[in-house]
């Protein structure tokens, strides 16, 4: 939830996606580590960094994430 005036920015959350021993939770690239990923549309974040979500997905393609098909899909 990136707004305007908020200390917290796009540079936080690539940060954040980079940090190998974070407060809360597990770093996204450890080695055969394995996430769940939710990412909500938030209309204020879309004006602020625009394709917001698309700058994220590209960061972790580049970093080496893999997407795996959910078993319960066919």
């Amino acid at each position: 939830m990136i707004r305007p005036g908020s200390e917290f920015n796009f540079d936080c959350v690539m940060d954040r996606i980079h940090n190998n021993d974070p407060e809360q939770g597990a770093p996204l690239f450890k080695a055969g580590s394995r996430h769940l990923l939710l990412l909500h549309a938030h209309d204020e974040t879309e004006e602020m960094v625009p394709d917001y979500y698309k700058l994220f997905i590209n960061e972790l393609l580049k970093n080496g994430f893999e997407f795996e098909k959910p078993a319960f899909l066919k």
